[in-house]
């Protein structure tokens, strides 16, 4: 996919909060960005939409202490009652783990999210 938007309203008429446009090609340095840190990078994205958690949360102190030699972790904060959350990472292993740590922290402050990693 080369473009993805995504549209959240809780109203009648939709508001865009989001937007992110990216071109990946192989061949080029389109790439650069995500294999710079890590030449065979993993790359996670989500949106945590919520009013919940605000931006002097201490939880945003455990999500960037997630960063690590293996791993680089960012949030930023949306337009409105959102986050933007990204992952990269060295391998599947160091990802996972990543991924699975993250939602035990988001699920700590947001009890209804849960954290049940998926059993292989």
């Amino acid at each position: 996919m080369d473009r993805a938007r995504v549209f959240i309203s809780n109203s009648p008429a939709p508001r865009l909060i989001t937007r992110e446009r990216f071109f990946l090609r192989p061949g080029d340095d389109s790439l650069f960005p995500l294999t710079r840190p890590f030449p065979s990078a993993y790359f996670a994205s989500c949106y945590l939409i919520t009013a919940r958690i605000g931006a002097g949360d201490s939880c945003w102190n455990k999500v960037r202490d997630l960063s690590s030699p293996d791993v680089l972790v960012g949030a930023s904060r949306l337009v409105e009652a959102g986050w933007s959350i990204k992952i990269l990472a060295r391998d599947s292993v160091a990802l996972r783990g990543a991924v699975e740590s993250l939602r035990a922290i988001l699920s700590a402050v947001l009890a209804p999210l849960r954290s049940v990693p998926r059993i292989p």
